[in-house]
C-alpha cells in the first residue's frame, strides 16, 4: 500500500490560493458596483428617413466598444450610409473625436474622411488614447450636421484590466470550490455513515442503485466521494462491476442538485448564509450543530463565490472578441463540449465548471445553445479525476473509473445529434416552471439530459461491464498477496476508510486463526513442512500488519470526529495483537514443531489430549473474538474477558497434571516435557492476546460509543 492520497490531489492548495484572489478582487469591486447599465434605444423606421447613418462598430446587444490605453481596437469603426433604409455610396463621411477622458494623449484614427463603398459603408480603425475612460467618435454625414450624426463609444481599461479580470474569475472559482469542499466534508460528517450503510444496502437492483446513487451524491454534492466508496465496495467483493455501474449512473444524476442550487439567484443571500454557518459553528451546542454549521457556511462560500465570478466577467460583456468566440461555441457545440473538457480535467470539478457556465449564462455571455454542450463537456471531462485516483488502486478501482469514462462518452455521443431537442426541452421546462432565465434553463437542461442518459442506459449496464473488462481485463493468475480491501481513495471518505481497515483486520485475524487451528495439527504430526507452512502464513500477516497500521496513520491524519479517533487507535491495537498471535505459533509453536521432528520425538497420548482440549477451546475463543471484531458487540467482548480467568486455571491443572506424569517417569513424557510445557505457555500467549483484543474493544469502542 503506497502512503498518501491522490484523491484528496494537490487540488487543496490550489484551492486556498485562488480563495486568496478572490478576496483580493471583492476587497476592490463590490458587487453591483461595475455593472454596465443598459440603455434602451427608442425604435427608428429608417426605412422612412431620407437620409440617416447606421453604426455597424457595435455587436449585437452591446453598447460600447472595450479597448486598451494605447493600442489599436481590435475591431474597426463602421458606419452605414441609408437612403430610405437602403445602403447608399459614394457619400462622404467624416470621422471626429469628438470626447475623450481628460489629460488623454495619443488617440488616432486612421482617415478623417471616407467615402461610402458598394455596401454603402465608411470605415475607419481607432487608437485609444493614454487614459482610461470613455472615448466618443463622431460620424458626420458630409461633415455636417443635418443629417443626426452616428456616435461610437469606447470604453477604454487600463492595460492591467484582464489581470484583475482573472484574479476575479479565478479567486471567485476558488472560493466556489473552498465553499464545496466544506460543505461536502460536513455533510460527509453529518451523513457519510448513513449514506455508505444505503449505498451498501440497497444497490442489488439496477433501479434501486440508479435511485440510491443519486441519493447519496445529492446529500454528499460530490460524485468523486460516491465513485470513491463504489471503488471501496467492489475492492471488497460487498458489490460487483455491474451493480457498481448502475450506482455511478445514479451519481450523474445526483450532480446535477448542485447545478439546481447554483442557478437561482442567491448570491445577494451569501454573506447571510456565511454569517448563519459562522455562528452555528461559534455556538457548537453539539458535533452535528458544528457540522450542520460547516455545510450552511459552505453553501455560503459557493454562493458568495459566484457572485465574485459573475461580476469579475461583467466586463467580458463588452469585448467584441470574448462575446463573439462565446456566439461562436453555440455554433459548434462539439469545441464546446472539449472546452469544457479540458478545463473540468483541471479544476477536477465538473459543479465548478457549471457554476461557471451558469454563471457566464446569467450574464448574459452564454446562450443556452453553447451552455448545454459546456456542460455535457463537464460531464465528461470530471472523469480525469477517477481515472488518477484508480491509478493507486487494484484492478477493481481500475475497472470502476474506466466504466464511468465509458458511460460519459456514450451519453455524450448518443445525446449529441439530439442536442436541439434538449435545448427545446429545457426552456419549456423552465417555462414550465414560471421562468425564463438562461440559467434555470442550464441547470434544468443538464438534469434532463442526465436522468434521460441514466433511464435509456440502464437497459445496457452487462454491456457496458462486459467493454468495461475488455478495456481493463480481469486479473489473470493469483495476484502477489498483499492487503485486499485498503483504498487510498477511501482517505476522502473516514467513515469507508475505517471499514476498510477493520474488514483488512477481519482478513489478518483468519489468518492468524487458521494458523492456530493448523498448529495443533503440527504437534500431532511433526514434519518441516509444517514448520515452513506456518512460518509462510506468519508472513502474511506481517505483510498485512505492515499495511494497515500505515493507511490508519494516514486516515488519522486526513483529520478525524472524536467520536472515529477511538476505532483508529482501537484497531492499531488488534493489528499489533493479532501479528504477536502469529509470532508466537510461527517462532515459538512452530519451533516445537521443528524439534519434535528433528529428534523423531512425540508427545504422549496423554499430553497430546490435554493439548487438544486446551488448543479447542482457544480456537473457540478465536471465532468469538472475529465475531467481536465484525460486530462490535459488548456482550461477546465481555465473556472473552470473564473467560480468560478459567483459561488459567484450566492452563494451571493441565500444567500439573503434566507434572505428574513427569514424577511418574513416564518415558515420552520426561523427553518432551520442556517442549510440552513450552507449548502450554504459547498457547496461554495467544490466549493472553485474545483478551487484549477483546478488552480494547471494549474500552476504545463500545466505552466510546455509549458516552457519544
Amino acid at each position: 500500500m503506497k502512503s498518501g492520497m491522490w484523491a484528496a490531489p494537490p487540488r487543496k492548495g490550489l484551492v486556498v490560493v485562488l480563495a486568496c484572489l478572490g478576496v483580493v478582487f471583492f476587497a476592490n469591486r463590490s458587487f453591483g458596483s461595475g455593472g454596465e447599465a443598459v440603455e434602451s434605444a427608442p425604435e427608428v423606421l429608417l426605412e422612412e428617413v431620407p437620409l440617416a447613418l447606421r453604426d455597424l462598430s457595435l455587436p449585437p446587444g452591446l453598447k460600447h466598444l472595450t479597448g486598451i490605453t494605447g493600442s489599436r481596437l481590435d475591431r474597426s469603426l463602421t458606419v452605414e450610409v441609408l437612403r430610405f433604409g437602403k445602403p447608399v455610396a459614394g457619400e462622404m463621411v467624416s470621422f471626429r473625436v469628438i470626447s475623450a477622458p481628460s489629460g488623454a494623449k495619443g488617440e488616432e484614427l486612421s482617415a478623417t474622411e471616407i467615402v461610402s463603398d458598394e455596401e454603402g459603408r465608411a470605415t475607419v480603425e481607432f487608437v485609444v488614447g493614454s487614459k482610461d475612460g470613455e472615448y466618443v467618435v463622431g460620424a458626420y454625414h458630409d461633415g455636417k450636421l443635418e443629417v443626426e450624426p452616428a456616435r461610437i463609444r469606447i470604453k477604454a481599461k487600463s492595460s492591467g484590466w484582464v489581470f484583475f479580470l482573472l484574479i476575479g474569475l479565478f479567486g471567485g472559482l476558488g472560493i466556489f470550490l473552498m465553499g464545496m469542499e466544506l460543505a461536502g466534508d460536513g455533510l460527509k460528517n453529518v451523513a457519510g455513515d448513513k449514506m455508505r450503510g444505503i449505498l451498501s444496502a440497497l444497490t442489488s437492483n439496477r433501479f434501486f442503485g440508479l435511485l440510491v446513487g443519486a441519493l447519496v451524491t445529492g446529500v454528499l454534492q460530490s460524485s468523486s466521494v460516491t465513485t470513491v466508496m463504489l471503488v471501496g465496495f467492489v475492492s471488497a467483493t460487498m458489490m460487483n462491476l455491474t451493480q457498481a455501474i448502475g450506482v455511478m449512473m445514479g451519481a450523474k444524476i445526483g450532480t446535477t442538485i448542485t447545478a439546481q442550487i447554483v442557478a437561482f439567484n442567491v448570491s445577494e443571500y451569501a454573506l447571510l448564509f456565511v454569517a448563519i454557518g459562522f455562528a452555528m459553528k461559534m455556538a457548537g451546542w453539539n458535533r452535528k450543530v458544528k457540522q450542520l454549521g460547516d455545510v450552511v457556511l459552505g453553501f455560503g462560500f459557493l454562493f458568495f463565490g459566484l457572485g465574485v465570478m459573475s461580476e469579475a466577467m461583467k466586463p467580458l460583456r463588452t469585448v467584441p472578441a470574448f462575446t463573439e468566440l462565446l456566439l461562436d461555441l453555440a455554433d459548434q457545440p462539439l469545441l464546446a463540449i472539449f472546452i469544457a473538457t479540458a478545463f473540468t480535467a483541471i479544476v477536477q470539478s465538473s459543479s465548478a465548471t457549471i457554476g461557471l457556465v451558469i454563471a457566464l449564462s446569467a450574464g448574459g455571455l452564454l446562450t443556452l445553445e453553447a451552455a448545454l454542450p459546456l456542460a455535457w463537456g463537464a460531464h465528461v471531462g470530471t472523469c480525469a479525476t477517477a481515472l488518477l485516483s484508480s491509478l493507486g488502486t487494484g484492478r477493481e478501482g481500475k475497472q470502476v473509473a474506466v466504466s464511468h469514462l465509458i458511460y460519459s462518452l456514450l451519453t455524450v455521443m448518443v445525446a449529441f445529434p439530439f442536442l436541439s431537442l434538449f435545448v427545446d426541452g429545457a426552456r419549456e421546462v423552465t417555462v414550465w416552471m414560471g421562468s425564463e432565465s438562461v440559467a434555470r434553463q442550464v441547470a434544468n437542461g443538464h438534469t434532463l439530459f442526465t436522468v434521460t442518459s441514466g433511464l435509456l442506459f440502464m437497459a445496457v449496464v452487462p454491456q457496458i461491464a462486459w467493454l468495461t473488462r475488455k478495456v481493463v481485463p480481469d486479473t489473470v493468475g493469483e495476484p502477489p498477496f498483499g492487503a485486499k480491501y485498503l483504498s487510498e481513495q477511501a482517505l476522502a471518505v473516514p467513515v469507508l476508510a475505517l471499514e476498510q481497515a477493520q474488514r483488512e483486520t477481519l482478513r489478518m485475524a483468519g489468518i492468524a486463526r487458521s494458523m492456530l487451528e493448523r498448529s495443533m495439527g503440527a504437534l500431532e504430526d511433526p514434519s518441516e513442512e509444517e514448520t515452513a507452512a506456518l512460518k509462510a502464513e506468519d508472513d502474511k500477516l506481517d505483510i498485512l500488519e505492515r499495511a494497515i497500521r500505515p493507511f490508519l496513520a494516514d486516515v488519522a491524519r486526513a483529520g478525524l470526529p472524536a467520536e472515529m479517533s477511538a476505532h483508529e487507535h482501537a484497531y492499531i491495537y488488534i493489528v499489533q495483537d493479532l501479528e504477536s498471535i502469529g509470532d508466537v505459533l510461527s517462532k515459538e509453536v512452530a519451533g516445537a514443531v521443528f524439534k519434535l521432528a528433528d529428534r523423531n520425538q512425540a508427545f504422549s497420548v496423554e499430553g497430546l489430549a490435554e493439548l487438544r482440549r486446551y488448543h479447542e477451546k482457544l480456537v473457540e475463543k478465536f471465532s468469538r473474538v472475529e465475531q467481536c471484531i465484525e460486530t462490535l458487540d459488548r456482550g461477546v467482548a465481555e465473556q472473552i474477558v470473564q473467560l480468560g480467568f478459567k483459561e488459567k486455571i484450566f492452563e494451571r491443572n493441565l500444567r500439573e497434571a503434566h507434572l505428574e506424569r513427569l514424577h511418574a517417569g513416564a518415558d515420552q513424557t520426561v523427553a518432551t516435557s520442556a517442549l510440552h510445557l513450552s507449548v502450554l505457555g504459547n498457547f496461554r500467549a495467544v490466549g493472553d492476546r485474545l483478551e487484549a483484543i477483546a478488552q480494547t474493544i471494549m474500552t476504545e469502542l463500545l466505552d466510546e460509543q455509549r458516552t457519544s
